[in-house]
């Protein structure tokens, strides 16, 4: 009997390294926390709307702080912040699940409308 987890809502993403970058990287992932708006001053009185989005997938792609990434739905993000977290998994629960713990990279994304000279 393997244990799995069936409430989890997994998406398909794709990682660019690079902006002009033609082909990416697939990966799959879950929404951490769903995408909200925050608003940032960038000069003076000119006020920028951001999306924000956090995610976390087990496929290590070499994450990295500026890759882009394209999420499920087609929208456009930069990557601000990667944090790894090893699993931690009792030996017992081990030996029923059948499954080695994994790592976890949880991405903090920022929305872009459109970057001078992307590709996809």
């Amino acid at each position: 009997m393997i244990i799995t987890n069936e409430g989890s809502q997994y998406l398909y993403g794709t990682r660019y390294k690079k902006k002009n970058d033609v082909q990416g990287d697939r990966c799959r992932y879950e929404l951490l926390i769903y995408p909200r708006k925050s608003y940032g001053q960038i000069i003076n009185n000119l006020i920028a709307t951001q999306g924000r989005l956090t995610i976390k997938t087990n496929w290590d792609l070499k994450w990295e702080v500026n890759q882009f990434f394209v999420d499920n739905y087609g929208k456009k993000y930069i990557i601000q912040d990667v944090q790894i977290m090893p699993q931690e998994v009792n030996s017992q629960v081990l030996a029923i699940s059948l499954i080695n713990p994994d790592t976890d990279f949880v991405l903090s994304l920022i929305e872009v409308e459109n970057i001078e000279g992307l590709q996809w």
